[in-house]
């Protein structure tokens, strides 16, 4: 999880060695249930828009317009 770009905000490389944004790992823990929320609500808009397809198929089908 500290590896990961995603969660913690990116690392620098600096004279002193690699700087990374995060401070503590509630942070990340925090950008952590963000990044789940955004892939639910990803995943949701995703199974929408295949429904939408699916139905406006169908319809096509039928011969009526959508």
């Amino acid at each position: 999880m500290i590896s990961s770009e995603l969660l913690n905000g990116g690392c620098v490389n600096t004279k002193s060695g690699p700087r990374c944004s995060w401070n503590s790992l509630e942070e990340i823990s925090g950008r952590c249930k963000v990044v789940e929320a955004d892939t639910a609500f990803l995943f949701f808009g995703f199974a929408a828009c295949v429904g939408a397809a699916v139905l406006c198929f169908l319809a096509q089908k039928r011969g009526k317009t959508v």
